[in-house]
């Protein structure tokens, strides 16, 4: 392997386009890491936790959808719900505020969903790691380049953007699940306030299921239209669109779409402003409803 990276090192790249240049050095960081830490490089055919792991993330970001439909499934009728006749006795006898029951809704979804999600999510991991070894937690994980706005269109990826030379580079696998973890809750927090802003504002359970399943159907097709690429740089912009937290944290999402303003910290902030905006509508359409919820 050292040969391989002095190799690559001595390649003049200056004429190379800045993406593939890149590229180029995210592998030569990837390498020289194996080699700083003493670690053996591992092979997409060879069964290790690491492979699992990573087989498993691909899968969950083809099936986005699966975690949204989870949160539906999991919250969609905890407001609507409550107006059943045997719900409102109750609540006419011990009476809250309707902010307070949202609220508490809220919260108890969020940390079921996000409970039931961080735990198969470990399970996974470490029994791929108990099956295979525990040598996964230190191996990289290649983070691509920056990029910033670009009036020109680039030639590699059809997008109006431009790389920022000297930004990509490598983590370690512990602290790329740390993150991914982290936005993944994020995000089951911010759907389960859509949820419950649905559940909210409509009063039958199954009219709230079918719309909140309707909108990531929805979402998808609009996602795979052709002609609508040139605006795919607005979709991260929605919450729905950060349910992927490997694209984010590798930023391949900027690739794929063009939002240069997307990061890990960026995603994370959109999706907190997205759930302050629905569980604000949630309080205030209960309000203004006349029914006791």
């Amino acid at each position: 392997m050292k040969k391989d990276v002095k190799l690559m090192e001595s390649v003049d790249d200056s004429k190379m386009e800045a993406v593939i240049k890149e590229q180029r050095k995210e592998e030569i960081a990837y390498k020289k890491y194996l080699l700083d830490n003493n670690i053996k490089p591992i092979s997409e055919l060879e069964a290790t936790g690491y492979i699992l792991f990573s087989n498993y993330i691909m899968i969950l970001e083809y099936g986005m959808i699966v975690i949204f439909l989870a949160v539906v499934f999991m919250s969609i009728d905890s407001v609507s719900s409550e107006y059943t006749p045997p719900t409102l006795k109750l609540l006419l006898l011990r009476p809250i505020t309707k902010s307070k029951l949202i609220l508490g809704k809220f919260l108890a979804c969020t940390i079921s969903t996000s409970a039931l999600v961080a735990i198969f999510n470990l399970l996974i991991f470490l029994f791929g790691e108990f099956v295979y070894g525990f040598d996964s937690f230190k191996y990289p994980v290649p983070i691509g380049p920056a990029f910033k706005h670009s009036s020109i269109q680039n030639v590699d990826l059809h997008k109006f953007i431009s790389v920022i030379p000297g930004t990509s580079g490598i983590i370690p696998l512990y602290k790329f699940l740390i993150e991914f973890m982290i936005l993944q809750i994020i995000f089951i927090i911010a759907a389960t306030s859509f949820c419950i802003l649905v559940s909210t504002i409509i009063k039958s359970n199954a009219a709230a299921a079918s719309i909140a399943i309707l909108f990531g159907v929805v979402y998808i097709i609009f996602s795979n239209i052709s002609a609508l690429s040139d605006m795919s740089y607005i979709k991260p912009a929605f919450f729905i669109a950060l349910g992927s937290p490997r694209t984010i944290i590798t930023r391949q999402i900027v690739q794929d779409t063009g939002a240069y303003y997307i990061n890990t910290l960026s995603a994370s902030l959109i999706m907190i402003a997205w759930t302050i905006f629905f569980l604000a509508w949630s309080i205030i359409a209960a309000e203004k409803r006349e029914e006791y919820i």
